[in-house]
């Protein structure tokens, strides 16, 4: 049972990419029940994320062909920047435009 997630309140001991990146949307203010996010690219504050246990309940979330990064292995520019400052201020995760 380690490797299991329930999408609402339950604890989250799982660390396949696919169950992390359902957790961010349960996570995410900006996401509510019924949207569809496509093709955007984030980075994720993975270690904010691991520290959350209960997380809110969201039905029907839909996401394709979008991009997701967290670790900041790899990152230069202006992306190395926006990765830093969003672990500074403890943001849940960034989109890179």
């Amino acid at each position: 049972m380690k490797n299991t997630i329930r999408v609402g309140r339950y604890l989250n001991k799982s660390t396949s990419a696919k169950e992390l990146i359902q957790k961010w949307a349960c996570l995410n203010p900006e996401i509510k029940d019924g949207d569809v996010v496509r093709g955007r690219t984030f980075l994720l504050n993975l270690e904010k994320m691991n520290r959350c246990v209960f997380f809110p309940v969201k039905n029907n979330l839909a996401i394709h062909d979008c991009h997701f990064t967290g670790a900041k292995e790899g990152l230069k520019g202006d992306w190395l920047a926006k990765f830093k400052l969003m672990e500074c201020r403890d943001d849940l995760s960034v989109e890179i435009i």
